[in-house]
């Protein structure tokens, strides 16, 4: 996820301005995320109600709800933010840049995170990859990341959005993805940014290099650099 720095309000603006709340209501919603997720880690999610999630948090349950429609949307929610981050910075991405190096590029922007953001996106990751619950609706969320991807392949390449590379690519693109988080949330010593770079490098040699971790690399002549 990019880095969106907070900016400080204006020293003129009133206690109660506009900015002043969203970003207070930007901030109670990261800290009823952390609580959750941290309460889904060591109960369990099955096992977590909404009752003890606004308990751990010091909240209501009415806030909660405020915050969050259901406990699912604790953990889903990130998904939807990333969505538009990701479209964001397909758009930025030249149209004369090999496909499959523009998505891959975009998905490393869209997981560019601060260290101290890593812990709990960690459990995010762990929760989606192993509760068969939470698994049946991210797949269900990841639809709309495909059809994102697809659809500016396709003004990338001048295709139909449902065509068939574009369609390929935004599916694979995502299975990438899914498969680098998977990997990551389960190996505390494995960095998530190289998972996919490695990822999107196998779809480019087409799976043809020896999955042997000790064979010299291929020369990199597409796709998306490794010293990006």
């Amino acid at each position: 996820m990019r880095h969106n720095d907070a900016v400080s309000p204006a020293p003129h603006q009133p206690p109660d301005a506009p900015g002043r709340r969203a970003l207070r209501r930007a901030r109670t919603a990261a800290e009823l995320e952390r609580a959750a997720l941290e309460l889904f880690e060591r109960r369990g999610f099955d096992e977590t109600t909404v009752d003890g999630l606004a308990a751990a948090a010091g909240v209501g349950r009415r806030t909660f709800f405020r915050y969050f429609p259901s406990k699912h949307d604790v953990v889903l929610g990130g998904l939807d933010d990333q969505l538009q981050q990701l479209r964001a910075e397909l758009r930025e991405i030249p149209a004369g840049r090999p496909p499959l190096d523009g998505v891959c590029a975009a998905f490393l922007a869209v997981n560019d995170y601060r260290p101290t953001e890593l812990p709990v996106l960690r459990i995010r990751m762990r929760l989606l990859d192993t509760v068969p619950e939470l698994r049946a609706h991210a797949t269900l969320r990841y639809v709309e990341w495909q059809r994102a991807v697809a659809a500016q392949v396709a003004a990338w390449t001048g295709n139909h959005p449902d065509g068939l590379y574009p369609r390929l690519l935004g599916e694979v693109s995502i299975a990438t993805m899914q498969a680098a988080y998977g990997v990551w949330a389960r190996r505390g010593d494995a960095e998530l940014a190289t998972l996919i770079r490695d990822g999107f490098e196998h779809l480019r040699r087409g799976f043809a290099a020896s999955p042997d971790t000790t064979a010299p690399p291929l020369p990199v002549t597409g796709g998306c650099p490794k010293g990006q």
